[in-house]
């Protein structure tokens, strides 16, 4: 977007995260940032898997990421964003983990937005 300048964010849980061992995956821009929100939030996080954005889910990568969730006797977390794009014959056995994003300078995302018509 032209002229955006840095006035970013840090994920920010909007819930509290799942209880017992979890083993996460997100396929956002940054899923390294859903490992480290999770981690400061306290999870016990065994295991992280980062995918591409929009990644696609398939029942292989979801048996693979059951089966090392297994390995570590624990849950599976992700976004809702990932969540939402399970099968849902999966989406009972992963956790959905809300996470907003927390802008340094509310107002001035404001301003840009309002500058872009949005």
């Amino acid at each position: 977007m032209p002229g955006w300048t840095r006035t970013c964010c840090a994920a920010s849980p909007a819930a509290p995260h799942p209880a017992g061992p979890q083993v996460g995956f997100a396929g956002v821009g940054k899923p390294w940032k859903v490992e480290r929100a999770l981690q400061a939030a306290g999870c016990d996080l065994k295991d992280f898997a980062p995918f591409p954005d929009h990644a696609h889910y398939d029942e292989t990568t979801l048996r693979r990421l059951a089966r090392r969730a297994e390995d570590f006797g624990a849950g599976l977390v992700t976004t809702e964003k990932d969540w939402a794009r399970l099968p849902a014959s999966w989406r009972p056995r992963v956790a959905a983990w809300p996470v907003r994003a927390e802008f340094d300078d509310p107002a001035a995302l404001d301003a840009l937005l309002a500058k872009a018509g949005l």
